[in-house]
């Protein structure tokens, strides 16, 4: 069976043919940190000593608050950007839009190419035929920071639907244990909403066949 798209971008970026269930070390063009998430990957950065390991693939997105007048998103985002002046990264301030939209108008990911970023959105970038993947400030700190020379991060080729139907059912058992530790026998409607990725082109299904199979 030949590879999907998915697949054979992260074969190129890895020093392995990426399978379903393995672990593959993977080569990333194109980190990006917004300003929800972004203030917490450059405190994990500064606590633990790390610098970064390519300054010109990194960049943060101001998208959550586009006026700044959330107090703590505004402090969030000078904290980003005085990290920015000091280690010379490009910030797309409050005025230059989505986050994900920009890494794509502004040529920062092209078909083929690899992004991760603290925006759970990013396989919207599947669109142009690229990978995309959202990750948290402490792993999005670790990633900036670059473990692998150039930076690098792993991705493991999960078991498709079956693997998606797993992790959706946990997080909603979590909720649902998560409200019942606050009010026991609160009634709730269990209804699961996982992020599915096309792995044929990399782009979100949602609101696809896919998802309502999982469903």
């Amino acid at each position: 069976m030949g590879q999907t798209l998915i697949e054979k971008i992260l074969s190129t970026h890895a020093e392995a043919q990426a399978r379903p269930g393995e672990i593959v070390d993977l080569a990333v063009d194109v980190r990006v940190a917004r300003d929800f998430g972004g203030a917490n990957v450059v405190k994990n950065l500064e606590e633990n000593g790390l610098g970064l390991d390519d300054p010109s693939r990194t960049f943060f997105t101001f998208d959550c608050n586009p006026t700044g007048s959330d107090q703590q998103y505004a402090a969030n985002q000078q904290r980003c950007r005085l990290f920015a002046r000091k280690e010379g990264v490009r910030v797309y301030d409050i005025d230059q839009g989505i986050g994900t939209h920009v890494t794509l108008e502004s040529g920062l990911v092209t078909p083929g190419s690899t992004m991760v970023s603290t925006d759970s959105h990013a396989n919207i970038v599947g669109a142009l035929g690229a990978f995309g993947q959202g990750l948290g400030d402490v792993a999005g700190a670790e990633d900036h920071h670059g473990p692998l020379d150039p930076g690098e991060g792993f991705v493991e080729e999960g078991d498709r639907a079956s693997a998606a139907l797993a992790q959706a059912l946990a997080e909603c058992l979590s909720a649902l244990t998560c409200v019942n530790l606050l009010n026991p026998g609160h009634p709730c409607v269990m209804g699961l909403w996982p992020f599915v990725s096309d792995l044929r082109t990399g782009a979100m299904t949602g609101g696809s066949g896919e998802e309502a199979v999982l469903n």
